[in-house]
């Protein structure tokens, strides 16, 4: 299945995911992705791949697990959760940072 199809089939919504690394938007019909990059390579003996997150984290780096959430005006998100700030935007939290579409 083309991912033009796919924005088709997905009319009306924000996001979506394809993989861990990729996400997706349709911008007038016509797919837009964009590949999540991990800003550093993981060389810990004891690194877990945390479901739906494209970078592996530190098990012996606790708070490395902490940072994979975004705040916003109070509320949190989990990595990958997106949510519309006003009419014109649509926000996503990927790996503790927000990226606005």
């Amino acid at each position: 299945v083309s991912l033009s199809a796919v924005c088709e089939r997905r009319h009306g919504e924000t996001m979506w995911r394809e993989g861990n690394c990729v996400s997706c938007l349709c911008d007038d019909g016509k797919p837009s992705c964009f590949t999540e990059l991990c800003e550093e390579q993981v060389t810990c003996t004891n690194a877990l791949q945390v479901k739906n997150q494209c970078c592996p984290v530190c098990l012996d780096e606790p708070e490395a697990l902490e940072r994979k959430q975004c705040t916003v005006d109070n509320m949190t998100y989990s990595v990958g959760d997106d949510w519309r700030e006003d009419e014109c935007t649509t926000c996503m939290c990927i790996a503790g940072d927000l990226t606005p579409s």
